[in-house]
């Protein structure tokens, strides 16, 4: 793991990657792969993001540029 989060509001993060490691490392330029799984306080399982075309993903990538 490389970062994590706890902060969310009608299931959009209430913060970013910064492209840094837990330590405040700067992480290499590269594509990093990204998998969510989240329960809230009621218990609940966070079903995943959903797209426009009704897709929903709890997993992707993205690309680090500097």
């Amino acid at each position: 793991m490389i970062w994590e989060f706890d902060k969310l509001l009608k299931s959009e993060t209430l913060e970013g990657w910064d492209g840094k490691d837990l330590e405040g490392n700067d992480m290499p330029q590269d594509t990093y792969v990204w998998k969510i799984s989240a329960r809230f306080l009621n218990g609940r399982i966070w079903s995943g993001k959903t797209f426009p075309d009704g897709s929903i993903k709890r997993f992707g990538t993205v690309t680090l540029i500097r």
